[in-house]
């Protein structure tokens, strides 16, 4: 399989600009946690154990420890979820749906599902689609309303297992969301009457062209972009035929 990002050289300098930094996006993430990590230290640790054990749960000492424990914790899982997408998916990037926003506000752009999505696709980006495949284990799972239409509407996230119990007991609840996002500029969005764009604010501007994305337990998987294609073998085809 193709790297998302291989043929990108040909694009104008902003698009690249913000293909890379979707791409790096999870190497920064792992580089600050593993920073992070190097640089806390826990304090009178057998101290901080043995008040804990007697039951002082309140003292200043105990509850600073507390926080830099969970920040520990966060940090450490942070590497753990990084490196395990880097051994399972060498060729996709991971990035945070925190970084996403993060991307999208500062080009401009919006991400939602590629349903909604009305702009040009690529036939060696489509490849690329068409050739991912991701782990069940590690795909997004959902319970929802009946009433809703099975996936009509994100419901609460649930576990793997907890999915595989409810396909081992015959509920309909419980779906797999399989379906890519999209992060592109907002003309290339059908955005109906009942939906809306938050947070990001939507310019004339020129801005890159699209990211695809595969969601994912922690966040998402680059799986394609691209920016100008009139030179597309397929679009050229088109024309000339």
């Amino acid at each position: 399989m193709k790297n998302p990002f291989k043929e990108d050289n040909g694009y104008s300098d902003v698009i690249t600009k913000v293909h890379t930094e979707f791409a790096t996006a999870g190497d920064k993430l792992y580089a600050e946690a593993v920073a992070i990590l190097n640089s806390i230290n826990l304090l009178n640790e057998d101290k901080v154990k043995r008040l804990k054990k007697l039951g002082f749960v309140a003292t200043p000492e105990v509850r600073q420890a507390e926080e830099v424990i969970a920040k520990r914790k966060l940090n450490a899982d942070t590497v753990k979820t990084v490196k395990y997408y880097r051994e399972q998916y060498p060729l996709q990037k991971f990035i945070t749906e925190t970084q996403v926003k993060e991307i999208c506000k500062k080009y401009g752009l919006i991400y939602g599902k590629v349903s909604s999505y009305v702009g040009f696709v690529p036939e060696s980006k489509l490849k690329l689609m068409e050739d991912f495949v991701l782990k069940e284990k590690d795909a997004c799972y959902y319970l929802s309303n009946p009433s809703w239409g099975l996936g009509g509407r994100e419901g609460m996230p649930i576990s793997y297992e907890e999915y595989l119990s409810c396909k081992r007991d015959g509920s309909s609840r419980a779906y797999m969301d399989n379906q890519f996002l999209i992060a592109a500029p907002a003309k290339d969005f059908n955005v109906s009457a009942r939906e809306e764009i938050k947070d990001f604010k939507i310019t004339n501007k020129p801005v890159p062209d699209p990211v695809v994305l595969a969601p994912v337990k922690g966040g998402y998987l680059i799986v394609a972009a691209w920016g100008e294609e009139a030179s597309d073998p397929l679009v050229v085809n088109d024309i000339t035929n």
